[in-house]
């Protein structure tokens, strides 16, 4: 399981690293549904991808997992921060940011993580290509 799940405040922290699968994805997507208690406790979310080293992740796992989360219940609007710092988590970010279609989801792309919290509770922060 190359993933952690913890909280930090108000912030749902996930973080990857190692080589990440799409069961990885699924896993941290069922994990973090079961912590949001069918959406009674939703909270903003920063997801590190920077730990990552190798993925067999393209588009096609990027759209499921897309899928996967898009209707889940939510007890209101929430910012979702992704952190990356190479090229390859950058288009996995981008591909995600595209795709989500959670009404109540904003999705923001960071390479700084003090600007990712800031911007989950509710500040500016410097996005990537933003």
């Amino acid at each position: 399981m190359p993933y952690l799940l913890s909280f930090d405040g108000p912030i749902l922290v996930v973080r990857f690293f190692g080589t990440v699968t799409e069961r990885d994805l699924v896993g941290s997507a069922d994990d973090v549904m079961t912590l949001e208690d069918g959406g009674r406790n939703s909270r903003p979310r920063l997801t590190d991808l920077r730990g990552v080293a190798d993925s067999s992740i393209g588009y096609s796992e990027v759209a499921n997992i897309a899928e996967r989360v898009g209707g889940r219940p939510l007890s209101g609007a929430i910012r979702s921060a992704l952190l990356v710092d190479q090229p390859v988590q950058l288009g996995f970010a981008r591909m995600f940011q595209t795709l989500n279609k959670h009404p109540q989801v904003t999705v923001g792309i960071f390479e700084d993580e003090a600007a990712a919290r800031h911007w989950l509770l509710g500040g500016s922060g410097d996005q990537v290509g933003g």
